[in-house]
């Protein structure tokens, strides 16, 4: 009976056994079929520590199975990479004071692609674990994340832009849409936002006159109205020279932020927003870059009058033209029409005249025949270290386009005096600017008018035809008497 009983105890402790070893071997398997774990992405030529930096080691089981095996997902047919290249698997009681087991990184992966295109990014891994305890075997599903890092700075697409901007361009106007950078990363990592700054080798800081239309878009538009002719005097009269030169910094949004630059170049460039100027040195002028040279530009001369002294004349009305005569008589004396009755068609009447409508022939001497004459101008207020120094009358067009400029006296006070003068500009030779020359060209009466005032007009030969005004005083003095 004893025996019986001895043997019947042996049973049940060797079941028992049985059925603990069975529950043990189940035991270091279990945990879920699939199992997720993240590592962060390692991009070359950066080694860590990957065997004591706790965040390369991720447990997937918290038994000690026999073994653990990772091999290739059946249904991944194209893997990208092999378990064993990367990783490897430890089953330890106590690893960074932990039991179980875990998957340890052993070398870095670069999880960005060589695009900013999701589609060369490793982002996901899966593999297959096989888990063997006693004689149970288990297969669960491994997905691995690799995680990004902010380990690539934004790309421009070139690194030096440049453009032209026509100073009339209004504000609020898109002037550049172009500027774009890329950044491999992911998130928040691959968020870019844009700044300008002024180059440090720049003349002119182009940052108050142009901005971005947002922090996240390459999309520039001017903010200020431009004005070319300001930069080109201070450039010294290089239009070449009229830029802005800015650097575009793109900076992403990682922690930290990495960022990269290009350089902006943006030239102003002219429009035909400026007509043209008198200018000459003792003239009236400003301060500011984009004023005319002159203001109010005006000149004085003198002009001959009609008026002599012991000689007959007639007074020359506006419109008119008068001449002074003196008449200089060579007939044949003592003539009667009877001596020349062949020649003068006599009466056929006996008692009419010898000659019907007698007529002769003789010369007259002008006194008063006027000579057109250039007038001289003295600018008004007068040279300083030469009171009686004359000047040409200059015009150019303030533009750089450098249109011709034309001349002509456009009005008159008192009016009607245009046609007295005649205005003609030349080219000055290499440069960009005309000389006006005023001439008389009919005489004016000074018992009529002492003085009159030429409205002298400067035009440009443009579409725009802009137009500037000087005046000449013109004294009108009395004409030396004829002596004869």
């Amino acid at each position: 009976m004893a025996t019986v009983m001895l043997s019947i105890i042996s049973l049940v402790v060797c079941f028992m056994f049985n059925v603990h070893n069975v529950a043990y071997a189940q035991d270091q398997c279990d945990g879920p079929d699939n199992i997720n774990i993240k590592f962060p992405e390692v991009n070359p030529p950066s080694v860590p520590d990957f065997k004591n930096d706790q965040k390369y080691t991720q447990k997937i089981l918290g038994g000690l199975p026999r073994s653990v095996e990772v091999e290739v997902d059946p249904k991944d047919t194209k893997p990208i990479i092999q378990f064993s290249d990367k990783f490897h698997v430890v089953i330890s009681p106590s690893l960074f004071g932990e039991r179980g087991v875990f998957v340890q990184m052993k070398a870095g992966i670069d999880r960005d692609g060589a695009t900013n295109l999701s589609g060369d990014d490793i982002n996901i891994l899966q593999y297959q674990v096989k888990c063997a305890a006693g004689s149970n075997v288990r297969f669960k599903v491994l997905k691995i994340e690799i995680y990004d890092i902010n380990d690539n700075r934004p790309q421009f697409i070139q690194s030096v832009l440049n453009v032209e901007v026509n100073e009339v361009t209004p504000v609020g106007l898109t002037v550049i849409d172009s500027i774009s950078a890329t950044d491999n990363d992911s998130g928040s990592n691959a968020q870019i936002n844009y700044s300008l700054s002024k180059a440090d080798d720049a003349q002119f800081d182009g940052t108050s006159y142009f901005a971005f239309q947002s922090a996240n878009e390459g999309i520039i538009t001017v903010t200020r109205n431009l004005d070319f002719e300001e930069m080109y005097q201070l450039s010294g009269n290089d239009a070449n020279n009229t830029v802005y030169k800015m650097i575009v910094t793109a900076t992403d949004g990682g922690t930290p932020p990495l960022s990269s630059t290009m350089t902006l170049n943006i030239k102003i460039v002219d429009n035909d927003d400026l007509g043209p100027a008198f200018e000459y040195p003792s003239c009236i002028t400003t301060n500011q870059a984009t004023s005319k040279p002159c203001i109010q530009p005006e000149y004085t001369t003198s002009v001959t009058s009609d008026v002599s002294y012991g000689v007959g004349s007639a007074a020359s009305m506006p419109n008119t033209i008068t001449t002074n005569v003196r008449i200089t008589h060579n007939f044949a004396p003592s003539l009667s029409c009877e001596q020349h009755q062949p020649s003068c068609g006599p009466s056929n009447q006996a008692t009419g005249k010898l000659c019907i409508q007698p007529e002769y022939t003789t010369s007259v001497i002008s006194d008063n025949i006027f000579v057109p004459v250039d007038l001289t101008l003295l600018p008004r207020p007068a040279d300083r270290n030469n009171m009686n120094l004359p000047v040409d009358m200059i015009m150019y067009d303030r533009d750089t386009q450098d249109h011709p400029v034309s001349c002509s006296v456009v009005n008159t006070i008192p009016n009607g005096y245009q046609t007295f003068f005649r205005a003609a500009a030349q080219q000055i030779s290499d440069t960009k600017k005309y000389k006006c020359t005023i001439s008389q060209v009919r005489s004016i009466s000074r018992s009529l008018v002492s003085e009159v005032r030429l409205i002298v007009e400067a035009a440009e030969s443009s579409s725009n035809k802009r137009v500037d005004y000087a005046t000449v005083f013109a004294a009108v003095n009395p004409r030396v008497p004829f002596a004869g």
